[in-house]
C-alpha cells in the first residue's frame, strides 16, 4: 500500500509543472514521475522520503538529496483531501533535523504560483534567476 500512496501522491505533486503543462512533455508525465519516486525510493536520484502518514495511509511526503552543500528537494505533495491542514510546512519543517546543511534549496518554475507560493509563506526565498527557492537555518 506504502508504494501505491507514494505513486498517486507523486503524480499529483506534478500536476503543475512544466512536466504536465508543456505539451511536448505531458504524454510522458505519469511514466516520468512512476520513474522519479521509483528512483527516490531505491535511493538513486534521492537520499530520504519523508513521509506524513495518518493511520496507515501516507497522506504526505518529501524527496530529498543530501549534496555536498545543501539539501536539495525533489518532489513534495499532499493528497487533496488532506490539503491546507499544514502538513505540507511540517514535512519542511522537519528536513533540517535530518541534515547538518544551512541551506534548503528546491526549484520551481516562476508560473507555478502555487508551489511558489508554498514556499514563500515557509520562508523560502527566490532566487529569481533561476526560480531557485531557498531556506536558511
Amino acid at each position: 500500500a506504502m508504494r501505491e500512496d507514494l505513486t498517486e501522491l507523486a503524480l499529483l505533486s506534478g500536476q503543475h509543472s512544466r512536466f504536465k503543462r508543456d505539451l511536448k512533455l505531458s504524454p510522458h508525465f505519469a511514466k516520468l514521475y512512476m520513474l522519479w519516486i521509483e528512483n527516490s525510493l531505491n535511493k538513486k536520484i534521492a537520499d530520504a522520503v519523508l513521509v506524513y502518514k495518518e493511520s496507515t495511509t501516507i497522506v504526505g511526503f518529501v524527496t530529498l538529496k543530501n549534496a555536498p552543500e545543501h539539501v536539495q528537494i525533489g518532489l513534495i505533495a499532499v493528497s487533496e483531501k488532506h490539503q491546507g491542514k499544514g502538513i505540507g510546512a511540517s514535512l519542511l519543517n522537519a528536513i533540517p533535523a535530518l541534515f547538518s546543511k544551512k541551506e534548503i534549496i528546491v526549484s520551481t518554475q516562476g508560473e507555478n504560483e502555487i508551489a511558489s507560493a508554498f514556499y514563500q509563506k515557509n520562508g523560502y526565498q527566490l532566487d529569481s534567476k533561476k526560480y531557485i527557492y531557498h531556506l536558511w537555518k
